[in-house]
């Protein structure tokens, strides 16, 4: 199989890399000179994709962001074969699965299918992707009215990079639960990274503190634009944290220690359950 790659930042060029590694053939492009240097130094891509041979890949993954995915898209379908897979790994669905309907009118000849891989690292860019980056991570897809077959053939290709699981899901529920799952992590780490204190850490801190602030290692320009295409979601988790944490912080500076131990033994209880239940999806 023949496949496309557009941006080869951290998913993309760990993407790219992993599917070279399986033996596939990779035709990748992005718009920095420098990068596609360092792709071809990673071995991980066998061409670069141009629009004269685009024609010849199967399958064309946008790793960029939402509105970047979407430029991209309406940008290379034109020179895509009949059948042609077209797919994203965008952080938030309900933006790109609207366009890709839209386009799919326009090119009822190709196949689209939305994906969001579940793996990650605090770094960017292609130099800290790795072709092991998805053993064992789940693979969220989303089907827009996409041919049964098609979607076996997604799965199967994506198989090879070695994810877990395959679970399907819908935009709206994509976006509800990755505000909580993942944004919201991200705005907390944020902001707890952001306090006073933090530039007197050193030597008072360890497993806590770095877990913490470990995704306050961000890229601003991508992350506000997931932010903001989510932000009903976001910003309802984040009134639901306020919440919480003014509990707490009503509880300790009252020296309720009753409530204090009753708010920790919930938020023990309900990881310990979140814990079983990802446990018993495995």
């Amino acid at each position: 199989m023949k496949i496309g790659i557009i941006g080869l930042g951290l998913i993309g060029g760990s993407l790219a890399r992993g599917f070279v590694k399986a033996g596939q053939e990779v035709l990748a492009w992005d718009a920095s000179e420098e990068v596609m240097q360092q792709g071809a130094l990673l071995k991980a891509y066998d061409q670069v994709l141009t629009h004269d041979n685009a024609s010849t890949v199967d399958m064309l993954v946008v790793a960029l962001t939402p509105q970047a995915t979407v430029q991209a898209w309406a940008e290379w379908a034109p020179y895509l074969k009949e059948g042609a897979v077209l797919l994203d790994v965008a952080g938030t669905k309900r933006y790109v699965v609207e366009e890709a309907l839209r386009l799919r009118r326009q090119y009822p000849h190709l196949e689209w299918v939305c994906t969001h891989p579940m793996a990650g690292r605090e770094y960017s860019g292609i130099k800290h992707s790795q072709t092991t980056l998805f053993e064992k991570s789940t693979l969220l897809l989303v089907p827009i009215g996409t041919p049964i077959a098609v979607l076996a053939q997604v799965k199967e290709t994506f198989s090879l990079l070695g994810f877990g699981r395959v679970i399907p899901t819908t935009a709206e529920e994509h976006d509800r639960i990755i505000a909580f799952t993942s944004q919201l992590a991200h705005v907390i780490s944020n902001a707890y990274i952001l306090s006073d204190t933090a530039p007197e850490q050193r030597g008072y801190s360890a497993g806590s503190f770095r877990d913490m602030t470990r995704v306050a290692r961000i890229n601003g320009k991508m992350w506000s634009e997931l932010f903001v295409e989510n932000k009903d979601n976001l910003a309802g988790e984040i009134d639901e944290l306020i919440a919480n944490l003014t509990a707490m912080r009503d509880a300790i500076a009252a020296g309720d220690r009753a409530k204090i131990e009753a708010l920790l033994e919930e938020g023990n209880r309900r990881k310990e359950e979140a814990d079983r239940q990802n446990r018993q999806k495995e």
